[in-house]
């Protein structure tokens, strides 16, 4: 993928993650590029929540390479 299919692939992605409702990421803008951002604020986030965003990252965003670009 190209900077610009990846940026808008990670930006599809957040979208999907948010849509599974276990995991809510955040975006961020580095170095002009669009990244996935976790912002861990609640005291209570423990070791389970992150395998949970991680877990969803992978299995959603094989979905979305699997379905080609849009």
């Amino acid at each position: 993928l190209d900077d610009h299919a990846l940026d808008a692939l990670n930006e599809r992605l957040m979208v999907a993650i948010r849509r599974d409702g276990r995991a809510f990421p955040s975006n961020a803008e580095l170095g002009g590029r669009y990244c996935l951002r976790a912002c861990l604020v609640n005291h209570r986030t423990e070791a389970d929540d992150i395998d949970a965003l991680l877990e969803a990252t992978l299995r959603l965003g094989a979905d979305l390479v699997a379905s080609g670009p849009r």
